[in-house]
């Protein structure tokens, strides 16, 4: 008797809890998904709010340099600081570099200083008159300084650069320096025109508002003279940063570290606070600048925690309101469940064709429950039977389906191998690309070494091609370098030849000749075939049809005892150093460089 009135007292309880555990777990996950879905939410939204503030800000900055650079290689084509680089005492030429100065400075105040530098590198002219003028920018202390960079890189680039942002003692205070190279109406270099940037429209990009946070901030940093990060612009939360140096903390991941390494995106990390933060950062090449927008992560997350609390009010009564709903239902459902689950035992075995009783049943319910579990009884009796006759057309469809899986990852593997193929191969010129240049060029430095044969490396450049872009258009611009790239596809016959085009005008080859000599006449050939297109180049200071330079380069592995591991960097500087030869001797011609590598 006593064991009677416990059992429906236990399962009075279990299913109580059962109840409990179904009704509260859905809705407790289901808070917690909602929380961490608006957290994600909110955070996601605000970082790339971050991220586009920083994306606009970067575009902002280069916009002002590329204007600026704009108006620096329209002044360094005046005539004025070429005749200045020829004779600096010629009073009519250094007036009239003052006033076109002037009004460079004049449309900003972002412009603080022209310079002008000869090609030994003293500043022959500058309009603020300060100590740098008359000083060597190659030699010490001016070497090191915003000024010497900028000559030395523009000397050596022959094109328009720009420094980073650095303390310069003449100006006393932080500057960067743009500069580009001065020609002469013969294309002959004869120097570096400057102009000295101030600190000032940095600072006003960083200090532009970022929404109506309280802890949104921009942080722009460049790496300093000894690789460290260092803060140029002042800082919302540290106006003295820029003032200071202050060094950005590298012993974790700040966003800055990551823009500095030219990444770009958005995501969590640490300020130089050590503060957890929200931030989208981007690198600005034509500054070289980390640039991050950020906003304390507390911040952000501080309108969740009210909602957290109202949400745990709530899941109280919700327990309390379940608990006393499970225990009726509970109650009311035992009774009958421990009549049917004697009855349910004769089915435990699996024998389905044995079906409940209905005898002792005392309520509709269970009328109606052991009707259902009847009829469920007789329906998995029939499914048994389907399912015999089921298993056997699934294993035909299966072995059908096993062939068309075999035959679908085939045209995938052949596809996948164009798709390969494809992404070797210049689109323009039809020439492989630098990836294959990378690839190819070692497995035929290895093959050239162990058969003691000659590798030439020819670098090819068209001959002042912006000038022929600017004179007869991009479009004839394409076509020119298609025609280039078919005269270089006609010297590369064998198929051991490679032709490659490694960027904008830049072509190259890799040919397995014989000596010197006969590496000299195929890249002579190229020059000949090039020039015979005529394409007409009115602007060429060279000549009145397209031409092209050569930089040949040479591996002689004939006289080797063992393969040398590939050294293409040490063959590309070769070409490219007979390059500049080329183009310093005049252009139009083929240039052997000076050394021959070996094994």
């Amino acid at each position: 008797m006593a064991s009677s009135v416990k059992t429906p007292l236990s399962l009075s309880i279990k299913l109580w809890r059962w109840l409990l555990l179904v009704a509260l777990l859905p809705m407790l996950l289901l808070a917690t998904l909602v929380q961490w879905h608006m957290e994600q939410r909110l955070v996601e939204q605000q970082q790339t709010h971050l991220y586009n503030l920083a994306r606009d800000k970067s575009r902002l900055i280069s916009e002002v340099s590329l204007v600026t650079q704009s108006y620096l290689e329209g002044l360094a084509e005046r005539v004025v600081f070429a005749d200045m680089l020829v004779n600096e005492h010629n009073p009519r030429a250094q007036l009239e570099a003052m006033q076109l100065s002037q009004a460079l400075l004049n449309r900003h105040s972002y412009y603080y200083d022209v310079l002008l530098v000869n090609p030994s590198g003293r500043v022959i002219f500058t309009l603020k008159q300060e100590s740098d003028l008359g000083a060597n920018l190659r030699e010490e202390p001016w070497s090191d300084t915003g000024a010497g960079l900028a000559f030395d890189q523009s000397r050596r680039l022959l094109t328009t650069v720009v420094t980073p942002v650095r303390y310069y003692e003449p100006s006393l205070c932080s500057a960067s320096f743009m500069a580009t190279p001065v020609w002469s109406p013969q294309g002959v270099w004869l120097g570096v025109l400057m102009v000295q940037l101030n600190q000032e429209w940095l600072a006003e990009v960083a200090q532009s508002g970022v929404g109506t946070t309280r802890t949104g901030e921009v942080v722009l940093s460049q790496l300093n003279g000894s690789g460290k990060l260092e803060v140029v612009a002042p800082l919302r939360l540290d106006r003295e940063a820029a003032i200071h140096g202050r060094l950005l903390d590298e012993s974790h991941e700040v966003p800055s570290n990551r823009a500095i390494r030219g990444e770009e995106g958005w995501g969590t990390g640490k300020d130089y606070r050590h503060e957890r933060v929200l931030a989208g950062w981007v690198y600005v090449p034509s500054m070289q600048t980390a640039l991050v927008v950020k906003q304390d992560e507390s911040e952000v997350l501080a309108s969740l925690h009210t909602m957290r609390l109202y949400t745990l009010v709530l899941l109280v009564v919700v327990i309390l309101v379940v608990s006393l709903l499970s225990m009726a239902i509970s109650q009311r459902l035992t009774k009958p469940l421990l009549a049917i689950v004697d009855t349910l035992q004769q089915l435990k075995s699996g024998r389905w064709h044995l079906r409940v009783s209905n005898e002792h049943l005392e309520s509709k319910e269970a009328a109606h429950l052991v009707s259902g579990i009847n009829q469920l009884a007789d329906t998995i009796e029939d499914q048994l039977e389907r399912l015999q006759h089921q298993t056997t057309k699934l294993e035909c469809q299966a072995q059908t389906l096993a062939q068309y899986n075999q035959d679908l990852e085939e045209a995938v593997r052949e596809r996948t191998k164009e798709l390969e193929q494809l992404s070797l191969i210049d689109p323009m010129t039809g020439l492989f690309n630098r990836r294959h240049y990378l690839q190819e060029g070692v497995r035929l430095w290895k093959t050239v070494a162990r058969q003691r044969q000659c590798l030439m490396f020819a670098l090819l450049d068209v001959d002042h091609f912006k000038l022929f872009n600017d004179s007869r258009g991009h479009q004839m611009g394409d076509e020119a370098l298609t025609l280039v790239a078919q005269c270089l596809q006609e010297i590369c016959q064998r198929s051991s030849d490679l032709a490659f085009r490694l960027g904008g005008e830049e072509m190259a080859a890799l040919v397995v000749v014989k000596d010197v000599d006969d590496a000299m006449e195929l890249a002579e050939r190229l020059r000949v075939a090039v020039e015979s297109k005529a394409i007409m180049h009115p602007r060429s200071p060279v000549k009145g049809v397209l031409t092209v330079s050569i930089g040949v380069a040479l591996l002689d592995a004939r006289a080797c005892q063992h393969a040398s591991e590939a050294n293409l960097d040490g063959l590309y500087r070769l070409a490219d150093e007979a390059l500049y030869r080329a183009k310093n001797q005049g252009r139009n011609q083929v240039v052997l460089a000076r050394e021959v590598l070996g094994c």
